[in-house]
């Protein structure tokens, strides 16, 4: 958890808007995985800003949550 870790260097961080690259990391997939596979689907929601893409943590957690797949016992 690189980014948990990393020290404060815009005010994007503070607000839990991650860069491409960072929710790349955050999810541990690379970065073209994010781009050509996730985000073209719509499978988590994200910001734009501009040319920027930006999304919110909570929103990498909840994908990361839909991706559960339940124990069958």
């Amino acid at each position: 958890m690189k980014i948990i870790e990393k020290k404060v260097e815009n005010v994007d961080e503070v607000r839990g808007l991650l860069t491409e690259k960072q929710s790349a990391d955050y999810l541990n997939v690379s970065y073209e995985t994010l781009r050509k596979n996730i985000r073209p689907k719509k499978k988590i929601s994200f910001v734009r800003i501009s040319n920027s893409v930006r999304y919110k943590l909570s929103d990498l957690d909840a994908y990361i949550e839909s991706c559960r797949v339940e124990a069958v016992n």
